[in-house]
């Protein structure tokens, strides 16, 4: 990987931290409680905003094509 595919990484990591952090913190529950569900919901925003879109990209194709009969 080049340089900015792990600042990338990095960037995202500490937006995730700190997000978690806060929701913490305003909540009154530990840290790690809340790291799982953060942690599912960037991964899910993630595989549905990307450009493959993944197995959600292949479901809507798939229900368009169903519907108006054209296969992407």
């Amino acid at each position: 990987m080049n340089r900015k595919h792990y600042i990338m990484m990095v960037i995202a990591f500490i937006v995730e931290f700190s997000l978690t952090y806060w929701i913490a913190s305003v909540f009154s529950v530990r840290f790690i409680e809340v790291m799982f569900f953060t942690g599912a919901a960037f991964t899910l925003g993630t595989l549905y905003f990307t450009s493959s879109g993944g197995a959600m990209s292949r479901f809507f194709a798939a229900q368009s094509g169903a519907v108006t009969g054209i296969i992407q």
